[in-house]
């Protein structure tokens, strides 16, 4: 496997110069001729998000289509409970996040194609959540759930017109909880499912993978008026070919910058960034190769230092991870390194409430696996053997 981390043809680069401009904007043409519901996307086995009090709750779908829950007893511990279900049947896998409350919400796709979700009574308690309700509307896949800057939930799901649609919370301005915004169209014409990102100006960015395999952008634009409100701009290609949909961390890295990591055509990692100076501003960077050969798309996590890790499938069934990490001479990243494991679908990364990072993937036996970093004896930090959580779980698409 090692001597398959070597990058021997560089085709993002090539292939990125087939496609529209960098920096272009408008909408994305679509070809009727293609179904792009047909389109193969990546395969997860698990969610992972952490509760308000710091532990680490996993989500995963049965093997009769309802949606199972287990979590640590402790913050950072290892001891976790048994599994349990949240009923339901479902078509795509969950989506989880945190409402304004505290309380986790967890979202999926109704075998009626509707989104649905239910909450949390309380936040940090676990085992007690609402009844199902819907968001109504229908869709190809599963729900992608973001938090704002005032953590309010918006939802976001590829129609069976392939454009990317949109609905919020909001306060509801009779003194209760929330409400939710009518479904929103963004357009766009996905190819895979979405990813967000929440940046330092309180505004949302989605990224998208286009019918024309480019990555595209679209991002909130601040209105200033009496009351300030938000609008959204218009899609921007970034290029590239991707061969899986795109990956970023929730929130931007430490130097209030957006970095991108997508798997191209030639089965490495690749990252596309935002570079700033004083006299050009804000702009993009060029691809950066990564390196790799993947069987999955990246999983990344913006971690304690406010740098990236990336993990992904390699065609081994190993986990793969890279990390990027600062010198004097600025970012840098090391080598590929093997995390083991065998592994049926792409891993998922979470921040632990200490800053290490704990690793979820679905193995082989259909149960979910963990590994975790805790610090070694001279202060480094080691990875722990993989250990089962158990379950009977399925992959979904993600």
């Amino acid at each position: 496997m090692a001597a398959l981390l070597v990058l021997s043809v560089s085709l993002l680069q090539v292939a990125a110069l087939e496609v529209e401009p960098q920096g272009s904007t408008g909408k994305l043409n679509y070809s009727p001729a293609i179904d792009m519901g047909e389109i193969p996307t990546d395969k997860c086995g698990v969610v992972v998000m952490r509760n308000e009090d710091e532990r680490l709750e996993v989500f995963a779908i049965g093997p009769e289509d309802s949606i199972y829950h287990k979590w640590q007893k402790v913050p950072n511990g290892k001891e976790w409970t048994s599994w349990q279900s949240l009923g339901g049947s479902f078509r795509s896998g969950p989506a989880v996040a945190k409402d304004p409350a505290g309380r986790l919400q967890v979202f999926s796709r109704g075998q009626d194609k509707a989104y649905y979700y239910k909450s949390q009574q309380k936040a940090s308690v676990s085992g007690d959540f609402t009844d199902f309700k819907t968001l109504g509307g229908k869709f190809r896949g599963g729900p992608v759930v973001s938090r704002d800057s005032e953590g309010f939930l918006h939802v976001f799901g590829r129609g069976f017109d392939n454009n990317l649609h949109h609905r919020q919370q909001l306060p509801d301005a009779e003194g209760g909880e929330v409400v939710w915004t009518e479904w929103q169209n963004l357009g766009g014409l996905l190819t895979g499912f979405p990813s967000i990102l929440l940046d330092h100006e309180s505004l949302l960015h989605i990224f998208i993978r286009g019918q024309d395999r480019a990555l595209w952008h679209l991002k909130q634009l601040p209105l200033q008026t009496e009351k300030s409100i938000v609008q959204w701009g218009t899609w921007e290609s970034l290029g590239g070919v991707l061969a899986s949909s795109p990956r970023v961390p929730p929130i931007m890295n430490s130097v209030n910058l957006i970095e991108v990591v997508v798997r191209a055509t030639d089965k490495a990692h690749w990252l596309r960034g935002q570079t700033a100076s004083h006299q050009g501003g804000v702009s993009w960077g060029d691809w950066k190769s990564l390196g790799g050969i993947m069987s999955s798309g990246p999983s990344v996590v913006l971690n304690d230092e406010g740098t990236m890790d990336t993990f992904g499938r390699g065609p081994d069934r190993h986990v793969w991870t890279k990390h990027q990490y600062l010198t004097k001479a600025g970012l840098s990243w090391t080598s590929w390194v093997d995390l083991g494991g065998i592994t049926s679908t792409t891993p998922a990364s979470a921040v632990r409430g200490d800053g290490t990072l704990q690793l979820f993937t679905r193995g082989a036996d259909r149960a979910i696996w963990t590994r975790m970093q805790e610090p070694n004896t001279n202060g480094t930090l080691i990875w722990t053997n993989w250990v089962s959580l158990g379950g009977n779980t399925k992959s979904f698409n993600c």
